[in-house]
């Protein structure tokens, strides 16, 4: 391994018109290829050179899931500065410290929301330089449009400036600081350098068989290690990445993207769970069926996990199950759903075994943020 995820990234621009991401504009699903993730990088990695950010310095950044987040992350990355991120929800008085604690330089938030948090801790946070908003600026700060104007113009008089600053990225030097909340005080900031990345992306991503054919829904936090691995791993191997609208909106998103992988945290597949068994409890004769499907379900899981084949009377059963209940459930998850990661807490045996009679495989990893995301499998 000698890499970093930004000298991987610098190749991406040469899987083209294939898409990348797949994003909410306008109410409208909006694919952005390959070469445009990197373009967009580009530009915004060029606007934050010309506001003097250098390698080492720290560029925090508050904000929702979203495309903008990891295009960030990719810039900031790149110039071999330190990605500083800070969860949206967080109280102005924890942001504060982390801004100040970590030395930010810039501080790229989301919207007004965050913008006006922003406004009454701003005079006591002296490192930051510039405040950029994704979308609605805060007066005296930067809107997005102005800061990638910038950068557009960085990189015409400076064509060359992010080969070269990704390039000198190696594998010891910083790429995060990532804040968590400990069990008392202020939060905690964990360094970790690119080749934890890398060994993440590398060694754990690739035991899961996946491909520039595979398509995953994101939306964990990316203030939070697992959903930061989520993106760099994709970066990685070269998968496809829908990004939801909310979570609110997970269930129509998962339907409408089809994604054949997802990595979730349990209370997302608790709340599926829940979902279900209350849908089969609408009536008597559903629930008769549902119950029978799911007995013949945990007679087949019992069967794999002690490693040995289920009788055909069974497995007859098993595909009769599969079509009259088990696929209303595979479509509800986007119809092609070949397994799923759960981590960030532990998973019921309750509910990872009635996925598992269901059809689909949940792999519970477990990790910490010290360890860049997971380290074992199940």
């Amino acid at each position: 391994m000698s890499e970093t995820i930004c000298q991987v990234f610098l190749r991406t621009k040469e899987r083209g018109d294939a898409t990348a991401i797949q994003h909410v504009v306008n109410r409208q699903w909006t694919d952005i290829s390959w070469k445009e993730y990197y373009n967009r990088v580009e530009q915004l990695a060029g606007g934050l050179k010309a506001l003097g950010v250098e390698k080492g310095d720290k560029v925090a950044v508050m904000a929702n899931t979203r495309f903008e987040w990891a295009q960030s992350d990719q810039a900031i990355m790149g110039l071999g500065a330190v990605t500083i991120p800070i969860y949206q929800s967080n109280r102005a008085e924890d942001v504060e410290y982390i801004l100040n604690n970590s030395e930010a330089k810039v501080f790229i938030y989301e919207d007004k929301v965050v913008g006006q948090k922003w406004e009454g801790i701003k005079s006591k946070c002296s490192t930051v330089q510039t405040a950029i908003s994704m979308t609605e600026a805060m007066d005296g700060d930067m809107n997005w449009v102005e800061i990638m104007k910038k950068g557009e113009e960085y990189a015409q008089s400076n064509p060359d400036f992010f080969v070269s600053s990704a390039n000198a990225v190696t594998l010891d030097d910083m790429a995060t600081i990532v804040y968590t909340s400990g069990t008392t005080g202020v939060p905690k900031g964990v360094v970790l350098n690119h080749e934890q990345i890398m060994s993440e992306v590398v060694e754990v991503f690739k035991l899961m068989n996946l491909s520039e054919a595979d398509k995953t829904l994101t939306f964990l936090p990316m203030a939070h290690i697992l959903g930061r691995i989520e993106c760099m791993a994709q970066v990685y191997i070269g998968w496809t990445m829908a990004f939801a609208e909310s979570i609110d909106r997970i269930k129509v998103n998962l339907i409408q993207t089809k994604p054949t992988f997802l990595v979730a945290v349990p209370r997302i597949f608790e709340k599926i769970y829940n979902g279900i068994i209350s849908q089969a409890e609408i009536s008597p004769v559903k629930k008769q069926i549902f119950n029978w499907a799911l007995d013949i379900g945990y007679k087949v899981s019992e069967a794999k996990q002690q490693r040995r084949n289920p009788s055909l009377a069974t497995l007859a059963q098993y595909q009769l199950a599969k079509k009259l209940v088990f696929s209303k459930l595979a479509d509800k998850l986007g119809g092609r759903l070949r397994f799923a990661v759960s981590g960030g807490a532990p998973l019921s045996r309750e509910v990872a075994v009635f996925f598992h009679a269901a059809n689909l495989l949940i792999l519970e990893g477990y990790g910490l943020t010290e360890t860049t995301a997971g380290i074992f499998f199940n």
